[in-house]
């Protein structure tokens, strides 16, 4: 179940067309087939997370908002002239699989991760921005890991939560604060007990760095 304040604008279509190209440098032929396509795919998760973003908790709206995607992504990856652009399609019904699979997207476990995640962003949010001084910082952003670990998400918002860890050391590298740290465990909660791999982590550190540069 993703919560508005866990993903970022990440633009995978991007990531998989002619990124010099279509981010402006005025060499994007928006009649280029490739082109089209991977702006297409932009605009379906850019619509995604928008609707995401408007259902908040409400689990009926994300999980329409699941299948709202799930078939703007199935138009492209039919697409003869999109056959370059699969490889993303099938990355990102992976990365979203909790919100695309309906009987996923609706259950409680679903619920009681997406309420639980956006508590405890909101707390972070709130209390991070009051923080005027580096131990202050330190202490929001591992209470906010903590409370993280606490919250039991199935696998598949593994890539989700690791983004919201990494942009919180973002946080505190742009405040210019150095923090011990508390270990984080992908999923939390008493029935999971999976860490983030090493490829995980290095592409969810890719997309937020391309997500902020895109900000």
């Amino acid at each position: 179940m993703v919560v508005d304040l866990v993903v970022p604008r990440l633009s995978y279509a991007l990531l998989a067309g002619d990124i010099a190209s279509v981010s402006g440098t005025g060499n994007a032929d928006p009649n280029n087939p490739k082109i089209k396509c991977s702006l297409d795919l932009t605009d379906c998760e850019e619509s995604f997370q928008t609707q995401i973003k408007d259902a908040g908790t409400d689990i009926k709206a994300q999980c329409l908002s699941g299948a709202t995607f799930e078939n703007c992504l199935s138009r492209i990856e039919t697409n003869s002239d999109c056959s370059s652009s699969k490889a993303t399609v099938e990355t990102l019904k992976g990365i979203y699989k909790q919100q695309i699979d309906q009987a996923m997207c609706s259950s409680q476990k679903a619920e009681n991760c997406a309420i639980g995640v956006k508590t405890c962003s909101n707390t972070y949010h709130t209390q991070f921005n009051a923080q005027t001084k580096d131990d202050g910082r330190c202490k929001v952003a591992n209470t906010y890991i903590k409370c993280l670990n606490g919250v039991s998400c199935s696998k598949s918002f593994e890539q989700q939560l690791t983004t919201a860890v990494l942009m919180v050391q973002m946080d505190l590298q742009n405040n210019t604060a150095t923090c011990d740290l508390v270990k984080f465990n992908a999923g939390g909660g008493a029935s999971s007990s999976f860490t983030v791999s090493t490829a995980t982590f290095v592409m969810s550190l890719f997309m937020v760095l391309y997500a902020r540069l895109l900000q």
